[in-house]
């Protein structure tokens, strides 16, 4: 199954992965060794301002076709004729999707875009300061046609 990149595993997602900073600026080492361990890092709220990953639940595996053919034609005096058609058609390709998507309200007095936040998150105050929903899904299409064609001339 292919996928969108090590970004979105799912065992990223707080609480089970929890990112922590500590900045120690104009300060002197600290005074503990290695063998004391790190300060404790508290985070006040686990899903301030992290990206929490998903992947829909029905996504499937590709399924790309290709296909081509080609005709020759010789013509007096060393001349080859080739004309060929080459084709691809893939459904159920792997996208990344911005779940975390604000809704469109319109347009402000000088001309900015007026959003609100995802209705879907409205219910849960916890989720309100997240920065991104990054998603996995299988919704993508594509098709590729071309006609290829070339004439070749032999010069003895």
């Amino acid at each position: 199954m292919e996928g969108t990149g090590t970004n979105l595993r799912l065992p990223l997602n707080p609480p089970f992965n929890t990112e922590f900073e500590a900045i120690y600026e104009g300060q002197a080492a600290a005074g503990s060794r290695l063998d004391q361990g790190l300060t404790i890092l508290k985070a006040a709220n686990p899903y301030k301002g992290v990206n929490i990953r998903l992947w829909d639940p029905n996504v499937r595996p590709s399924n790309v076709q290709q296909w081509s053919f080609l005709i020759e034609q010789q013509f007096a005096g060393e001349q080859v004729l080739s004309v060929g058609y080459v084709g691809q058609h893939g459904t159920h390709l792997v996208v990344p999707m911005p779940y975390f998507q604000k809704r469109l309200l319109g347009v402000n007095p000088d001309g900015s875009p007026k959003t609100e936040a995802s209705p879907f998150l409205a219910g849960n105050p916890d989720l309100k300061n997240i920065a991104q929903i990054s998603g996995t899904a299988s919704g993508a299409n594509q098709r590729y046609d071309s006609l290829q064609a070339n004439l070749r001339r032999r010069f003895n």
